[in-house]
């Protein structure tokens, strides 16, 4: 699968981001030849979205990110203080109790799907399907999670 295919993709299931919540697209990260790492910012917040998607195994990550001062923290997953600042919106949810009943078993559902595929058309399809299904999660709790963000 083309990684900018899959970025156009990505854009599009997350525009809300944009559109409903004053995010911006920061930037666009390529890291080796799959993995596609879109960063959504809000001007003076301490909470920044990234997007990764590895379109080798297609894999698609919702990750918060702590921002020190509107500015990206100095690690990735911990700061150079080994604080947290960045965690999976799954468990983030999880741990706030918050990740609706059988989301889990349903990614994994999609994923298994994905393998089961052979024609390209019904692959991005359910691509589509896999980013739709992130983004709705993000969105569904993206209020809640300005109002309470806290890295655990």
């Amino acid at each position: 699968m083309g990684n900018q295919k899959l970025v156009e993709m990505t854009y599009s299931s997350f525009i809300f981001l944009e559109k409903e919540f004053s995010f911006k697209l920061d930037n666009v990260e390529q890291t080796g030849n799959s993995l596609n790492t879109l960063r959504y910012r809000r001007k003076i917040e301490d909470l920044g979205i990234d997007i990764e998607v590895e379109s080798m195994d297609i894999g698609v990550y919702v990750l918060l990110v702590s921002l020190e001062n509107g500015r990206e923290p100095d690690g990735y997953y911990v700061n150079k203080e080994g604080e947290k600042v960045r965690e999976h919106l799954v468990k983030y949810l999880q741990q706030e109790n918050k990740l609706p009943i059988g989301y889990l078993e349903e990614t994994r559902k999609k994923y298994r799907e994905l393998q089961k595929v052979n024609s390209e058309g019904k692959r991005y399809l359910i691509i589509q399907e896999i980013l739709d299904f992130n983004a709705s999660l993000l969105k569904n709790h993206i209020n809640f999670i300005i109002k309470n963000h806290h890295i655990h």
